[in-house]
């Protein structure tokens, strides 16, 4: 048994300063400072594909009474749309805006290059083109979907961003695409990338 202990600890030991690293860059975020900030805007999922940081606010999660049940309800909600979102994109639609009840949901993918400015794609992508699914751990299908739409351009010289909001459904789509520019420029300054210029 400690042959096997002994075993685990050493494959283990490469990955312990990466975890202890990530441990400290987590942060819990709370939808308090958003509220203020952006009017409307329920939740919100930032997702960085070129450092595979995943950017979201606390739910403040209770496992008490109604507060519970109204944690459980947006959870669901947003990940269902996630879901629906994934979906749009695995057809090859990098923006896109849906309004179901009460809520109003949208999602933006955008590319740029090394220097933080935007790109366009040089190849449109299509359903099936890339065999893998997209979805929030799923790495390689970003990998894959830049090699498809920037053909010419060398591998790692292209990053891409995704940001998943969710509003109330009385907010107008011009202030959607406002609170995604907002949004976006935070969390480039927040990258400490400072040395690059964030164009939307």
């Amino acid at each position: 048994m400690t042959s096997i202990c002994e075993k685990a600890k050493v494959k283990l030991f490469d990955y312990k300063d990466y975890l202890s690293v990530k441990s400290q860059r987590t942060i819990v975020m709370t939808s308090i400072r958003y509220l203020d900030a952006f009017p409307g805007l329920v939740h919100f999922i930032y997702i960085d594909r070129r450092t595979n940081q995943l950017t979201a606010p606390s739910l403040n999660i209770s496992d008490e009474g109604e507060n519970h049940d109204a944690t459980q309800f947006l959870k669901d909600k947003i990940w269902n749309m996630t879901c629906w979102m994934y979906g749009k994109l695995a057809e090859g639609v990098t923006v896109a805006t849906a309004r179901e009840g009460d809520y109003h949901y949208s999602y933006f993918m955008w590319f740029t290059d090394y220097q933080g400015v935007p790109k366009q794609i040089q190849e449109a992508y299509q359903e099936g083109d890339v065999s893998i699914p997209p979805g929030i751990l799923s790495g390689q299908f970003y990998s894959s979907l830049k090699r498809h739409c920037f053909p010419n351009c060398l591998p790692g010289s292209v990053n891409c961003y995704e940001l998943i909001m969710m509003h109330v459904g009385l907010v107008n789509v011009q202030y959607i695409f406002t609170h995604r520019q907002m949004l976006a420029k935070q969390f480039f300054e927040a990258s400490g990338d400072t040395q690059m210029k964030l164009v939307l």
